[in-house]
């Protein structure tokens, strides 16, 4: 009885789906620990989010009669924990398996799955736990996709992963896509050596790389923990972290103050004709170099063999403990009646950190996003020290201009565990070329300090602009527009326009701006290649549209030409010309790629590439980033026309064309060889046609 309740129970979760069958070594759990829920409902799938206003959000699903929706809570250190809110109230749509990341802000986003189409798709929201505003579909589809996850690095990029069932036994594969710039990117395959992946758990780290742990069935049909990481966009391979003979399934990932990356899941386990699950651990203290079995233990125990303990959700605490929360029946003798729990570790102790939260840069003569020659701008960074002792270190500011790096200034400073400081920087910008500066400050790794908390000994952020005083606008031109600007703010208290640096803006600014038009402002020509995206499924003969983000880092507005190559930069594919794109200006563009005459996967095996090229703009002088090569497991290749399996085999067959003619009527891009939208008989018939090739 108790197996068939808890198959009902994870028919909510991801894909109806239902579960197979010392850094801080000291570290001592309290479990069960407390029933957050402590009601009558089926509590499952929490997740949980410390925010940087020292709170936590928790959401998690909620059967209630007939209602499965999302339900919130909030806890301080000052009230605990709130009532709890219902956030989601779309009936009978069964919103489930919520995800959360905070900004660097406080709010929280929001990751879930739903079937308001009739079919699992993905949503986001923003959320304080209480609700959830702006919910949009990011994925929606006729497929199942669920199990999402979301991580937000440092910069507020947003990686969302999520698991794709084409069958109810499989296969099942992880997809993700990333927010950057306000723009959602395509969907991508995540590149494993299986065809049974799920589970997904994400996890951006200090050092802003994004984690993923997952699992995979192997070919003794047990499913076994994977983790990966992305630094910069590239993925490192695929590392198997938990070996064993059992089930290990829904892991949860964090990271704690002294660095470690923990993993958390529910492992099964054999009680005589049946089974259970209970929660395991395991962490990094090599900020995920490796993942010692040593490091592995038991987490959760049951002597009666009648409970389970899954769908694990770890953070750091706000009292210096690990928080595990997770779902439960202990007290239900029926094994009906899942609560959310939370169980505790003891406090992590003994940490050396110090780090670089924020810079900030402000100037009574600030205009239009930066300032003229000779303004004096203070440029404040906030240290801190979470750690448990007073630390001493030195801080370093520098300014980047065109991928040079300028010392501003460095100071030795003194911390107080658990304390910030903030620090100004005076900077004489008469003594700095003009341009566009960003600002990176470092501070000296603490002695002691773990690798896994140097991630934030360094941050790049904030802008400046420095040009002539006259050149109002910063555009780094002097025109009637700088006339303008001048002329209608004559007489005010803002120093921003008195351009003559007398203390007070007159006519003699004025003056000063038009006896300055057309002076010619050196400036830096420099554009760049940010990323490539292409759809998922390519066959030969579609016109698809690959799109590519080149983004404007020098001073002047440019136009140029963007060059598209396939498998070598001999092997033009496309291209097109962009426009005038303002200084600081990121654009993402469709080029159009016409594939009839591109060759098609041939063998199951390798990869392919895509490359972008810019040509050097006249005096560009930085131009590493005017090339960007993307390397695509096969998956994302160009196929034959009506190689339809979900990793291409070279060959078109017989059972192509029934997978085709099974997918008839829907829009799932994989059937869809024709890509005209829809999934009918032309694309059976072309198929068909290339049977045999």
């Amino acid at each position: 009885m108790k197996r068939k309740i808890l198959g009902l129970i994870l028919i909510l979760t991801v894909l109806t789906l239902s579960l197979p069958r010392t850094a801080h070594a000291t570290l001592t759990w309290s479990f069960p620990g407390t029933n957050l829920t402590n009601d009558q409902n089926v509590d499952v799938m929490p997740a949980m989010v410390r925010t940087p206003n020292n709170t936590l959000i928790t959401a998690y699903t909620s059967v209630v009669g007939t209602s499965i929706a999302l339900y919130g809570q909030v806890y301080s250190n000052t009230t605990g924990w709130s009532q709890r809110y219902r956030l989601t109230s779309e009936d009978p749509n069964q919103d489930t398996s919520a995800s959360l990341a905070v900004f660097g802000n406080g709010t929280a986003l929001i990751a879930w799955q739903t079937n308001r189409t009739g079919s699992n798709d993905i949503m986001v929201g923003l959320t304080d736990g209480t609700r959830i505003w702006n919910p949009q579909a990011i994925v929606a589809n006729t497929t199942n996709d669920g199990n999402p996850s979301v991580a937000i690095t440092k910069n507020g990029s947003v990686w969302l992963f999520w698991t794709r069932e084409t069958a109810q036994l499989g296969p099942y594969y992880i997809y993700y896509k990333t927010l950057i710039g306000g723009v959602w990117s395509q969907e991508r395959l995540l590149a494993t050596g299986n065809s049974l992946n799920s589970y997904v758990s994400a996890l951006a780290a200090k050092d802003d790389r994004v984690w993923l742990v997952f699992a995979e069935r192997n070919t003794s049909s047990q499913w076994q923990l994977f983790a990966a990481s992305n630094t910069n966009g590239t993925w490192s391979s695929n590392t198997q972290i938990v070996s064993s003979s059992n089930n290990d399934v829904t892991p949860g990932l964090s990271q704690d103050r002294a660095g470690n990356i923990w993993v958390i899941w529910s492992r099964e386990i054999p009680v005589g004709i049946n089974t259970q699950y209970l929660l395991f651990s395991t962490f990094s203290s090599d900020n995920g170099a490796s993942f010692p079995s040593s490091n592995q233990a038991q987490i959760t125990f049951d002597s009666t063999g009648t409970r389970d303990d899954i769908h694990p959700s770890v953070v750091q605490g706000l009292d210096k403990t690990l928080w595990v929360e997770y779902s439960s029946d202990p007290t239900s003798s029926s094994g009906m009646i899942f609560n959310v729990w939370i169980g505790r570790s003891t406090a992590i102790t003994g940490v050396h950190d110090v780090g670089v939260s924020h810079i900030r840069s402000n100037s009574t003569r600030w205009l239009n996003g930066g300032v003229g020659t000779g303004a004096n701008v203070t440029v404040s960074v906030l240290a801190a020290d979470p750690g448990d002792y007073p630390e001493t270190t030195t801080l370093t500011l520098y300014g980047l201009r065109n991928f040079t790096q300028t010392l501003l200034g460095s100071k030795s400073i003194g911390l107080s565990p658990g304390t910030t400081l903030s620090v100004s920087f005076q900077l004489l910008t008469k003594t700095l070329p003009l341009g566009n500066y960003t600002f990176k400050a470092t501070v000296i790794p603490a002695p002691g300090e773990s690798l896994g908390n140097q991630g934030d000994d360094s941050l790049v952020e904030g802008a400046m602009r420095l040009t002539q005083p006259q050149d109002l606008d910063r555009d780094y031109d002097i025109d009637v527009n700088d006339l303008v600007l001048i002329f209608t703010h004559e007489f005010t208290s803002n120093l921003a326009y008195d351009v003559n640096f007398d203390s007070k803006v007159d006519v003699l600014d004025l003056i000063n701006v038009w006896q300055h038009q057309f002076i010619t402002i050196t400036i830096v020509h420099d554009v760049g290649v940010r990323s490539i995206a292409i759809p998922p499924y390519i066959y030969r003969g579609q016109t698809i549209n690959v799109n590519v983000t080149v983004v404007n880092e020098g001073q002047g507005t440019e136009s140029f030409s963007i060059y598209l190559y396939y498998n070598k930069t001999t092997n033009q594919v496309a291209s097109t010309t962009i426009t005038s794109l303002t200084p600081g200006a990121t654009l993402t563009v469709s080029i159009p790629w016409n594939t009839t005459n591109t060759p098609g996967v041939s063998s199951p095996r390798g990869g392919c590439f895509l490359s972008v090229s810019i040509p050097a703009l006249p005096s560009e002088t930085h131009t590493s980033d005017n090339n960007l090569t993307i390397q695509y497991p096969l998956a994302n290749c160009v196929r034959k026309t009506g190689d339809v399996d979900l990793i291409p085999d070279g060959t078109v067959d017989v059972s192509d064309v029934i997978a085709v003619w099974q997918h008839e009527f829907t829009t799932l891009a994989q059937y869809d060889v024709t890509g005209d939208g829809v999934v009918d008989v032309r694309d059976v018939i072309a198929t068909f046609v290339h049977e045999f090739t």
